[in-house]
């Protein structure tokens, strides 16, 4: 069965207003999408779902900020683009953090580190990294896929991420 014949055996219709979370059968299958379309797709959609990453510090990623043996990623920086120019800072609130990794996320990881084509995770076959517009035409082709209005906004895997844990119990 297709990822769009399975969308719609799920009943996933795109929601009236911008949802700021997608509910966890809705995420799973767009997962599921962006698995069999692209592996950088799929470690971007998780770093956002799985780790409540935001967009800039999903693009700034680079390898040696991921610690394998201790199933962990080190958020020291973030990255924005002005013009042509692609220009680093510290994380929002300025300080590094380290966030463990989900087994699907450090497999993914794992998976496209074997076939890694630059110094940051996100990065075109040519080794350039990812800018927010490639990232966000990703995104927006998996909605596509799966059914839904193309948005393309990452931050939504970041909002269903802390739903999720809220859900799971987690203080807020």
């Amino acid at each position: 069965m297709s990822i769009a014949e399975r969308a719609s055996a799920l009943a996933i219709t795109p929601p009236r207003t911008r949802s700021c979370r997608y509910e966890p059968k809705v995420l799973n299958v767009m997962l599921e999408a962006a698995a069999e379309h692209d592996l950088r797709v799929y470690v971007s959609l998780l770093l956002g779902a799985d780790a409540g990453l935001r967009r800039n510090e999903i693009l700034a990623i680079r390898w040696p900020d991921v610690d394998f043996r201790a199933k962990e990623i080190n958020v020291c920086r973030n990255v924005y683009h002005r013009k042509d120019e692609r220009i680093e800072t510290t994380p929002k609130g300025g300080v590094s953090k380290r966030v463990p990794c989900t087994p699907r996320l450090l497999a993914a990881l794992r998976n496209l580190h074997e076939k890694r084509t630059g110094a940051t995770v996100l990065a075109d076959e040519g080794g350039q990294p990812w800018t927010p517009k490639v990232l966000r035409r990703a995104v927006a082709r998996v909605e596509r896929v799966v059914g839904l209005d193309d948005s393309g906004r990452i931050h939504v895997f970041r909002h269903s991420f802390a739903s999720n844990l809220c859900a799971a119990g987690a203080p807020p």
